[in-house]
């Protein structure tokens, strides 16, 4: 049960961190967003780690620097989507990317239940209908094609990195916090990187500096929640409750931004959510 309720915290922090990482990047840019909460927590989780001593094996910390790598490409394909389109319909489009490290457990031998399997079609026929342009009078505009191509990318890469993720916990050693370093710190230089080479690397606006903190604190507290919960739990069941976290990222544009989406979009949303909660029920 344990492994349950650390997967749904991950969730919890991830889908905060999505908000504030989206609010920051209407006023800097998707790019140095990334960058500097990612930085934010990875200082935070150094810490921590000198602390506690915890450093990951070898085999640990060649597969999460493959999440960081992921992780990179999918924060900054998230946070680009999420600055041009409505929350409430990027956040259920990158939720399936929790289908990836569904079908590396398939690959490996995790065959998936008829009701995993029926799961992953609604989620993704959701993601199709969430896709769709509004209805004429709807108060939140429709997925425009440039927001829906970088979730769909988003998606993949943040799918990919949550698999080398349960990877590097699964591999030998018990380096949790280490290994959670390991990634941050490689997500966090290559975004460090890009952004010097685009001359974008600039200080975020003191009045963005607690979302982008807030946002960095968060997402690397889900990365540890989530490695935990792989360590010590069956792989398609703890990624399938990690990829609810787009609940949370609903209920703070609902409740903070007062989001509306048409009827048709909104059964799109419920679709993908039955979808994920489907996989998980039959994982």
């Amino acid at each position: 049960m344990l492994p349950l309720v650390l997967a749904l915290g991950a969730s919890a922090a991830w889908g905060g961190a999505d908000f504030l990482g989206g609010r920051a990047s209407r006023g800097m840019g998707a790019l140095g967003v990334a960058t500097f909460s990612k930085l934010a927590g990875a200082t935070g989780l150094a810490v921590v780690c000198l602390v506690a001593g915890d450093v990951p094996s070898r085999t640990e910390a060649a597969w999460a620097i493959g999440a960081g790598m992921f992780g990179a490409v999918g924060l900054v394909e998230l946070y680009r989507a999420l600055a041009l389109g409505p929350m409430s319909l990027v956040a259920p489009l990158t939720a399936c990317g929790g289908a990836v490290p569904v079908a590396a457990a398939l690959l490996t031998g995790d065959v998936p239940e008829p009701l995993t399997s029926t799961g992953l079609v609604v989620a993704f026929a959701g993601a199709v209908i969430v896709s769709r342009p509004a209805d004429p009078g709807a108060a939140t505009p429709g997925m425009e094609r440039a927001a829906l191509v970088h979730s769909l990318v988003a998606a993949a890469a943040l799918g990919l990195g949550l698999t080398f993720l349960q990877q590097a916990a699964k591999a030998p050693g018990d380096a949790t916090l280490g290994l959670s370093l390991a990634a941050a710190m490689t997500t966090a230089g290559l975004l460090v990187a890009t952004s010097a080479s685009r001359g974008a690397l600039v200080a975020p606006p003191r009045f963005l500096l607690p979302a982008v903190v807030g946002c960095g604190v968060l997402d690397v507290t889900a990365n540890v929640l989530f490695a935990q919960a792989s360590a010590d739990g069956e792989a398609a069941s703890v990624a399938v409750l990690g990829s609810l976290y787009p609940l949370a990222t609903v209920l703070l544009a609902r409740v903070w931004l007062g989001e509306r989406i048409s009827a048709t979009q909104g059964a799109g949303v419920l679709a993908a959510m039955a979808g994920v909660a489907a996989i998980a029920a039959g994982a």
